[in-house]
């Protein structure tokens, strides 16, 4: 029986799951950008904008520029990673 030849085409690669944190814990965590743009990489959240608010602040380390960003970006695995790396 013959066997037939592999495809040299690779499969597409399944969806990463969705990053999972506690919305309490995000002051204070860190982050790395896995598409950095202005060369920023590395952030830290500080705080909410307001209290019961859905944005956060977020700290690019090695600019020191301020972002707004919606706490729920930061589940998307494509985009973000826990930790710096």
């Amino acid at each position: 029986m013959r066997q037939r030849p592999r495809s040299r085409i690779t499969p597409p690669r399944p969806p990463r799951p969705p990053n999972r944190f506690s919305r309490l814990k995000l002051p204070g965590s860190k982050w790395t950008a896995l598409q950095p743009q202005n060369q920023e990489k590395h952030f830290v959240v500080h705080d909410w904008v307001e209290t019961q608010s859905e944005e956060l602040e977020i700290e690019a380390i090695q600019s020191h520029r301020f972002y707004k960003i919606h706490w729920k970006a930061l589940k998307n695995a494509d985009k973000w990673q826990m930790g710096w790396h």
